[in-house]
């Protein structure tokens, strides 16, 4: 996660400085996603036969990508930034999600062995758990963007360490929230109340997102931001809570299992929203906001009603 946040002050500075556009640092950050995408099935295969040669081959593959996207300046080369980003997605791959596990007899977990037989596996609230996943990515991911080109260049002329300090509070509400559901809410109340709560709430902070006919404040951005990613940090919590217990126990094993298709969806989400932001900046950077908000607004709006119609197989 180090290695993905850092990047993004800097990475619309980084672009600009290689003759690129502003916008462009949606492709940058987001190469590292397209990566994931692909090495996340040959990880997932490999971990089952050994998890330390794989994470070994991550860290040297991480170490290359940082060295080649540190040299792409030096060098002038938007290529060799790119070459970068995409070996850092490949030495970040996530093992640790594909090693869920549950306890059933062994002959209820015999492992998918193809992607289809994978798929038909799924259970409608499966599709909607992951559905949900997809949503919260892209909802998330879209707020980096717009901190480096909206915020710096359109609305409120933010400097990089400006943009970094706002991340870094953002950050910090992490822990308190996961004490506070953990410990509290969730005791409280069941999951899926939870999931059901924390999705409307992130509609609620991409709604307060829009440039509305007022113009647009600080105080806007900074409360309907907080409220989507403190949200998000509930949701994608309970999200995979809930994941793990409607999910089939043939997918906790082999390689096609339930940590690759939950990092599958959150991996594209981060593809689709990079490829939104940079798409939308051909527009032009003032329509870029609205632009970015509106397919967040509408995948929220469609889980939503999803959660609602699968509520009851939510336990």
């Amino acid at each position: 996660m180090v290695n993905t946040y850092i990047i993004v002050p800097t990475a619309d500075d980084y672009s600009t400085s290689l003759g690129a556009a502003a916008t462009v640092c949606g492709v940058v950050i987001g190469a590292m996603a397209v990566a994931q995408v692909f090495s996340s099935v040959y990880f997932s295969a490999w971990s089952n036969k050994s998890y330390f040669r794989p994470l070994v081959f991550s860290s040297i593959v991480l170490c290359a990508g940082n060295a080649m996207y540190a040299m792409a300046y030096d060098l002038k080369s938007l290529s060799v930034l790119l070459l970068g980003r995409l070996l850092c997605g490949v030495g970040t791959q996530s093992l640790s999600e594909c090693e869920e596990s549950e306890e059933a007899p062994e002959d209820s977990r015999r492992p998918a062995n193809s992607l289809g037989s994978a798929y038909r596996l799924l259970t409608p609230s499966v599709k909607v758990q992951l559905l949900i996943y997809f949503m919260l990515k892209y909802a998330m991911e879209d707020p980096t963007f717009q901190n480096q080109v909206l915020l710096r260049h359109n609305y409120f002329g933010w400097t990089t360490g400006t943009v970094s300090i706002f991340l870094a509070c953002l950050g910090l509400t992490v822990l308190p929230v996961n004490i506070v559901v953990g410990s509290y809410i969730s005791n409280m109340y069941e999951d899926r109340q939870i999931l059901l709560a924390s999705e409307i709430m992130v509609l609620l902070g991409i709604i307060f997102s829009f440039n509305f006919i007022i113009p647009y404040s600080v105080p806007q951005y900074v409360c309907s931001g907080l409220i989507m990613f403190v949200s998000a940090e509930v949701l994608e919590g309970v999200n995979l809570s809930l994941l793990s217990r409607v999910m089939s126990s043939r997918l906790s094993r082999g390689t096609y299992n339930g940590g690759l298709l939950s990092t599958e969806a959150g991996t594209l989400a981060r593809v689709v929203a990079d490829a939104t932001i940079t798409i939308a900046g051909l527009l032009g950077q003032s329509m870029l906001l609205n632009i970015t908000l509106l397919p967040s607004l509408v995948i929220c709006i469609v889980s939503i009603i999803a959660t609602c119609c699968t509520y009851n197989s939510l336990y």
